[in-house]
């Protein structure tokens, strides 16, 4: 039987999307190629439990539109913004107690829609003391906290992090960018990316144009930059969330190493945290013309949120320095458009559906892979 790739979501209806109404996949049939509505979704073969099924058609996947009508998303039709610099006085002001949500969007490429922004937002201290741990209340959800564990990281350093042990269920992984992840490299540098279990550590410095242009290198795997720029001392720190779900008694956990057979404990959140993190200043302007002669001392703050379920990724930028010149934003290894802070808060032009876009009035595109609005093969 086919069904959908809960890795790769469909955004809310009446999203704003950015990008181009369409895209192009690969036809599972044919091997050409056909144009889809955005955003789509994967739809992968799988064999139903007590089914006998082909195994050269398990596994299959082929790509739908999240919905078969054209006026169901708004567009910017402007390149997608999820990634952007921040440089100088003027916007690390603006910056400072940022917070932007990234929503999945899939487009074949695992990439984000642009953020959503909001201001007044600030670093929860919590998630980074190693002495906080137990029940919190976060946006209305009760939550559990696991101890901060501060992370040992020395200058050009990264670590690997993997997923807490603390859940009853085997799916305890990062959904991000439609892929599943256990694992995930916290650079000094103010970034992360994924997996360390496969991918190699990356390095590097956002005052190096070699290491810019190696932060979207595919090798490298995907990634998230919470503020990608020169750190002296990193002071990073890793939290899990976990939440309590109540089951059906017709899906109690029949184990006895189950303390509560009418529940379960899975992963809600990770949480990355840079607090006071101290920038290394010794190749700036602000360092040369101390008065002092003493390289100046300046920190940051900025903390992620990774749900586990959603793929939603959350960046709180705390007070930023005047001299900072960082990245920040998810790459899906492939090289993208980066604008800066100010272009990031000027409004694209929006492709309304009600009279813009074309294909609210024009013949439908095609919103399965197949073109023809059937389910592709497989078998149960």
């Amino acid at each position: 039987m086919e069904e959908e790739d809960d890795a790769t979501p469909c955004p809310i209806e009446g999203a704003l999307i950015c990008g181009d109404p369409t895209t192009t996949v690969i036809n599972a049939t044919s091997g050409g190629t056909v144009e889809l509505m955005r955003p789509i979704q994967r739809v992968i073969t799988r064999c139903m439990a007590g089914c006998e099924c082909d195994p050269d058609k398990l596994g299959a996947e082929r790509w739908k539109s999240c919905s078969a009508d054209p006026c169901t998303y708004s567009y910017t039709n402007a390149p997608c913004r999820s990634v952007f610099t921040i440089e100088g006085s003027d916007e690390a002001q603006k910056a400072s107690g940022m917070k932007l949500t990234y929503n999945p969007l899939y487009d074949g490429s695992g990439g984000f829609n642009d953020p959503e922004v909001s201001f007044h937002a600030t670093v929860d201290p919590r998630f980074a003391d190693e002495g906080v741990a137990g029940e919190l209340d976060l946006d209305g959800i009760t939550v559990t906290q696991d101890a901060p564990e501060a992370l040992s990281l020395g200058d050009m350093d990264s670590q690997c992090a993997s997923i807490g042990s603390s859940v009853d269920t085997p799916d305890s992984s990062i959904l991000f960018g439609g892929a599943h992840y256990e694992a995930f490299n916290v650079g000094s540098n103010g970034y992360i990316n994924f997996d360390c279990l496969t991918q190699p550590n990356f390095v590097g410095a956002m005052d190096s144009d070699s290491n810019l242009k190696a932060f979207f290198d595919p090798t490298k795997g995907p990634s998230l930059a919470l503020a990608f720029t020169s750190i002296k001392t990193a002071n990073a720190y890793v939290t899990h969330l976990t939440q309590k779900v109540e089951l059906p008694p017709s899906e109690a956990v029949n184990d006895s190493s189950t303390a509560d057979p009418s529940s379960l404990n899975i992963m809600y959140a990770t949480i990355i945290t840079y607090r006071n993190a101290e920038l290394d200043l010794m190749d700036t302007e602000a360092a040369k013309t101390t008065n002092t002669g003493k390289v100046e001392v300046t920190t940051l703050d900025v903390q992620a949120t990774l749900y586990h379920a959603s793929g939603i990724v959350e960046i709180t930028l705390g007070t930023l320095p005047a001299s900072i010149n960082a990245m920040v934003g998810p790459s899906n290894g492939v090289v993208e458009t980066i604008t800066t802070l100010t272009e990031l808060l000027t409004p694209n032009a929006i492709v309304n559906p009600s009279f813009n876009n074309p294909y609210c009035t024009a013949p439908t595109q095609p919103t399965e892979e197949e073109g023809s609005g059937e389910s592709g093969s497989g078998e149960s």
